[in-house]
Order: structure tokens, then sequence, then C-alpha cells
């Protein structure tokens, strides 16, 4: 999956502008600060502690709030030509959940090792 990056390299929330060099900066929104975080952070993650195998426990799954889901799909870095298609959290290395269990605008890894829906 693409990673979101600055055009002028500037990675704080900033408006879109002229870059010095001639170039347009579309500026860097908090849809791709999450996304970038999101990427960067669980692939260093599994990285740090699966190795290069990538041989991962049962049961081990990313879970995030609909409003991170809404940022990768507000990302401008992960359409296009380029980009990916059909729902991005079909992309990652480990299966993903939305869910309204995290506080808004965050994820998780969580290793499930039951996962039970009681209802009355």
């Amino acid at each position: 999956m693409p990673l979101p990056w600055s055009r002028c390299g500037n990675y704080d929330l900033h408006e879109p502008h002229r870059e010095p060099h001639g170039g347009g900066c579309p500026g860097w929104d908090k849809a791709d600060q999450v996304t970038r975080d999101l990427f960067t952070k669980s692939s260093g993650y599994l990285a740090e502690h699966y190795g290069p195998q990538m041989i991962f426990p049962e049961g081990l799954r990313l879970e995030m709030h609909p409003s991170v889901r809404r940022a990768m799909m507000l990302c401008r870095d992960l359409w296009g030509a380029s980009g990916i298609t059909g729902d991005p959290i079909d992309h990652f290395q480990v299966p993903a959940k939305v869910t309204m269990d995290v506080p808004e605008g965050t994820w998780r890894l969580v290793i499930v090792t039951e996962d039970v829906l009681l209802t009355g």
C-alpha cells in the first residue's frame, strides 16, 4: 500500500501552498497524518516483533475506530493511478476490524484469544 507523503517535506498540519521550487503542495491534513502513522507504526511493530518471516500468532488483528478508516478513505495518496482499490482495511498484513471499542482517531494491534458475541 502506498505511504502518504508530504510534497514539501513538512509533516506538521498545514494548508495547500506553493513550494519555493515551483511545485504545489496540497497540504498535510489529519487524514494524511493518521494514515501515515497507522502504516508506519503498525508495520514497524510487526517487523520488529515478528521478524522478516512475518509469522503472526493466531488471533492477531488490527482494530481501528471508524474515523481511522474514514481518514484512509480521504487520504489522497492511497487512491488514483498508483493507489489501491477497494476497502483499504483489506490491504493490511493482518486481518483488520473497524470497531467502536477504541477511542476516536485511534487503532490498536491485539491478539484475540476469544471473540464472543452475546446478545439478549
